[in-house]
């Protein structure tokens, strides 16, 4: 995995990331309700969230359980002025600029948390370990990922893609270290017009940095025409799927 070219993608996909990004603002929403609905720490917890790009999480989250101290992370340092706008008022905070697969964790966490990040590190097994060890007991770990089918139609048509889990295999991954509070996974499915289009709204997010080729007019028309004929479109246009996967765990 080559983080400078995903870090170099996601900068350049700063301005348009948050109109674009539509279903990662489901996601962020839905994952704020399930710790809601958890034991999740409140006020006066140290709490860890790592990938946290713009702050779209951040903004829904640290209001509902206010951290007496927020460590935020990403791999972008261009994100940390809305990243630290995004932290609710009153909120202690301090941006963690870097890989979080090679900076040092804060150590005594109650919580660290997540919000469509984990299938960007090379070793998340490892990394989970980790999470594991900077924890206090009874701490938390809560994230959301992608399952084995997010955009399966540009992965089948490019054969590039990331190690997308399911959210069963996530929680035996896990289960040395964590107990499950919470598993589920879903599938969202977004239209466009055109499948050139699908591929304007991933760069848009920042989601292209695992693909090294550059576009042409022949790529362009193949990709288009293949994936009109593999994936029946809709009387609106194409569809993309999303496979979200949220998690909540318990450190044993």
């Amino acid at each position: 995995m080559d983080k400078s070219l995903i870090r170099s993608r996601f900068a350049r996909a700063a301005a348009t990331y948050s109109d674009e990004a539509v279903v990662q603002a489901r996601i962020a929403r839905r994952m704020t309700d399930i710790m809601l609905r958890t034991d999740f720490p409140r006020s006066g917890a140290q709490v860890l969230e790592f990938g946290c790009g713009s702050g779209g999480f951040t903004a829904l989250w640290t209001p509902a359980f206010r951290p007496a101290q927020l460590w935020l992370n990403d791999l972008c340092p261009e994100v940390r002025p809305a990243a630290l706008q995004s932290v609710a008022p009153g909120v202690p905070v301090r941006f963690l600029e870097g890989d979080i697969e090679q900076l040092p964790l804060p150590e005594a966490l109650d919580a660290v948390v997540s919000c469509s990040a984990l299938q960007w590190l090379e070793h998340p097994e490892a990394f989970l370990h980790r999470c594991a060890a900077s924890l206090r007991p009874g701490g938390y770990l809560a994230f959301s990922t992608f399952g084995p089918q997010n955009v399966h139609e540009v992965t089948q048509l490019t054969g590039a893609t990331l190690p997308y889990l399911s959210a069963s295999v996530w929680a035996a991954l896990l289960e040395t270290d964590f107990e499950v509070v919470h598993q589920s996974e879903e599938l969202h499915r977004l239209t466009f017009p055109d499948p050139v289009s699908v591929l304007h709204h991933l760069k848009a997010t920042g989601v292209t940095g695992i693909r090294k080729e550059r576009w042409n007019k022949t790529t362009l028309r193949t990709f288009a025409e293949s994936y009109r004929n593999r994936f029946a479109p809709t009387p609106d246009g194409v569809q993309l799927t999303y496979h979200p996967v949220y998690l909540v765990t318990r450190k044993k």
